[in-house]
């Protein structure tokens, strides 16, 4: 993550079936990753961007849902 390039990281492919993947990289260099709904959490969550340069940041809202992201293993060892 800390060669990532600041932007777009990935994009979501979703299925008819209901099952989304994130997939990251592009070619040989291609990752995919399982895409599923998270727990519900009991605290207040804020989504921000933060401006480093500025030393400021910009609120976006609340988180109301969440994902987790894993590989696909079942891809990996395909």
């Amino acid at each position: 993550l800390r060669e990532m390039q600041p932007g777009r990281y990935g994009r979501i492919q979703i299925h008819r079936s209901g099952k989304a993947y994130m997939i990251v990289g592009s070619g040989e260099d291609e990752v995919r990753m399982e895409v599923t709904e998270g727990i519900r959490c009991s605290f207040f969550q804020q989504a921000v961007v933060i401006d480093m340069d500025k030393s400021s940041y910009l609120p976006l809202g609340e988180i109301q849902k969440h994902v987790v992201v894993t590989p696909d293993i079942d891809a990996v060892f395909s």
